[in-house]
């Protein structure tokens, strides 16, 4: 619960989708995700890594219009 609650502080975009695991092409050093109700939920502390996954259902940007 520490560790979630530390990367909370750094987050910058959740993506939403159905699908487990992100494209392999993707370069992320480590994305926290957990599943709720059918659905999957990874944080991203970098906007543009969030943008560039294709499996993406929805992307929520915090504190950005």
């Amino acid at each position: 619960m520490f560790e979630v609650g530390d990367k909370l502080f750094k987050l910058k975009a959740i993506l939403r989708s159905h699908k487990s695991t992100l494209n392999k092409k993707l370069q992320v050093e480590k994305v926290y995700r957990f599943y709720v109700a059918g659905t999957y939920y990874f944080f991203f502390e970098d906007i543009d890594k969030a943008v560039a996954v294709k499996e993406a259902d929805n992307i929520l940007l915090i504190n950005n219009w």
